[in-house]
């Protein structure tokens, strides 16, 4: 037998014990694997089970911040082509959370895909550290064709953010807000959400997130006909209008 014969089936006889390989890995327990694997700090898997090919969690918490229902299904030829692609779905109609997305590149620099994701607003304003007690009704829709995450932040991002019948209860004040939307970029490794202009507040900004401890806010607030009436006490704390009736706002 020839030294090229020798490679040639060397070359099968690894490719099928790779497979056979990858086989064992994906039908064994879930909860078993992912014992064995450091999760980033921060991060947490509760009511694991299926297998690590397709398998569910009862929840997931991400820095203290839980989603439920969470379920995964692992692509087959993407095992066979040693870049492992994960088709995810969580929550449900009642969760505060719910949504699907396809995450590959698993590692330092998550690629996300196709994602769809709807969040109660008022579960993102209680993220927030804002100075007042408030609390916020409709839902946030995330749409993202492709956001690539890591270090930088981003490294290609093209997704759309919309809040609809956008509305906050502050001071006793129920404030009617409309409807809001945002286009998601990349900007110097930043990832930059712009605010589309066409609201009844008046607001145009752009806001930069180059990390959690990072986010920096650049725009103007221009009130007209449809600016709340609530809110029109609060614009003297913003600062004064200049010449074109805008208040600068910067993060």
């Amino acid at each position: 037998m020839q030294l090229q014969d020798i490679k040639k089936y060397s070359a099968i006889v690894a490719g099928f014990i790779a497979l056979y390989l990858i086989f064992l890995i994906s039908l064994a327990p879930a909860d078993k694997l992912i014992s064995q694997i450091s999760l980033p700090k921060g991060v947490s898997l509760q009511g694991i089970s299926g297998s690590a090919f397709s398998g569910k969690a009862k929840s997931v918490t991400i820095n203290k911040y839980t989603v439920e229902n969470v379920q995964w299904s692992v692509s087959l030829l993407s095992l066979i082509t040693f870049d492992p692609s994960v088709a995810v779905n969580f929550g449900d109609r009642l969760s505060s959370v719910s949504g699907s997305m396809d995450l590959s590149n698993l590692g330092p620099e998550l690629l996300v895909e196709n994602a769809h994701v709807i969040v109660d607003a008022n579960e993102v304003v209680t993220q927030l550290n804002l100075p007042i007690d408030m609390n916020a009704g409709g839902q946030v829709t995330l749409d993202i064709l492709a956001i690539g995450l890591g270090k930088p932040v981003c490294a290609i991002a093209d997704g759309v953010m919309q809040w609809d019948n956008a509305n906050v209860n502050a001071m006793d004040e129920d404030i009617d807000l409309g409807s809001l939307k945002a286009t998601l970029a990349c900007n110097e490794g930043a990832l930059a959400i712009t605010i589309d202009p066409k609201n009844d507040l008046g607001l145009e900004l752009t806001a930069n997130v180059a990390s959690m401890r990072r986010i920096t806010a650049d725009g103007y607030l221009t009130p007209g006909n449809k600016f709340p009436s609530a809110l029109k006490p609060v614009l003297g704390f913003i600062g004064k209008k200049d010449s074109k009736g805008r208040y600068t706002i910067r993060l």
